[in-house]
């Protein structure tokens, strides 16, 4: 990938490989070139990845760390579905949403009863 150098140990890439930290849901993590890629994020419409050490504009090799953005994935996918049968059979909006490392939430316009926890859960399930 091409290494575009900004200050404070930022760059930009072409390609883009990592998915930056948006939507509630944790950017990718993994490595350009000796440098352990530590945030990306969209600055002023752009990809920018944050790394713990400068590198000089040019060309390296990227690794993105497969099981996290795999795990995050399949956060970001169950809370599409999880969200989607919510409206429909509940009538509950999605206000927010964070997929985390650890643990994942999904914020209603309301509160939700814990029967109601239980039907969704199984109605998601028989999805996946």
């Amino acid at each position: 990938m091409v290494v575009t150098a900004l200050e404070d140990g930022r760059v930009t890439t072409d390609p883009v490989l990592f998915h930056p930290d948006e939507g509630g849901q944790p950017p990718d993590s993994g490595t350009i070139g000796e440098a352990n890629v530590i945030g990306v994020e969209v600055v002023d419409g752009q990809i920018v990845h944050r790394l713990d050490r400068p590198l000089s504009d040019g060309r390296y090799m990227a690794r993105v760390d497969r099981p996290r953005r795999e795990h995050t994935a399949s956060h970001h996918t169950a809370q599409h579905i999880i969200s989607g049968i919510a409206q429909e059979q509940f009538g509950l909006r999605t206000t927010g949403v964070h997929i985390g490392l650890e643990r994942c939430t999904v914020d209603f316009d309301r509160k939700v009863e814990w029967d109601t926890v239980m039907t969704l859960e199984r109605e998601v399930m028989e999805v996946v």
